[in-house]
């Protein structure tokens, strides 16, 4: 059993970095369940913190000849690529998405954000 992986009870947590592109396009990712390797579909515009469920991949329990399993309950946690690791053309993408996003709500009437600044990290 990995480190990353918590058990509570029959069911397993874990908590999953997640690359800001993936969380964005979604993507199908390779992970270590109690059960072996499964593949977790993530679906596109997830947030830090969203838990995503994996259904009967938890611990294995025999009860009066009966077989249950838990679930395993994946903790997404976002990680935001490091300026210095961006190359011109990623920052060029970006830019360009952000501006497709600004005309999207001036389009909407949307309020722009209010300024806001960092008192904490976890």
């Amino acid at each position: 059993m990995s480190d990353d992986m918590e058990r509570r009870g029959l069911d397993m947590h874990t908590r999953l970095p997640l690359s800001l592109w993936d969380a964005l396009l979604g993507t199908s990712l390779e992970v270590a369940t109690a059960r072996g390797l499964r593949i977790l579909d993530v679906p596109p515009g997830v947030q830090h913190g969203d838990t995503l469920q994996m259904q009967h991949a938890g611990v294995a329990n025999s009860e009066r000849g009966v077989m249950s399993y838990g679930h395993h309950y994946f903790e997404l946690h976002l990680v935001v690529p490091d300026s210095a690791s961006l190359t011109p053309d990623a920052l060029t993408a970006l830019d360009g998405l952000r501006r497709l996003r600004e005309k999207h709500q001036h389009s909407k009437g949307e309020a722009g954000a209010a300024e806001a600044n960092v008192v904490g990290r976890s």
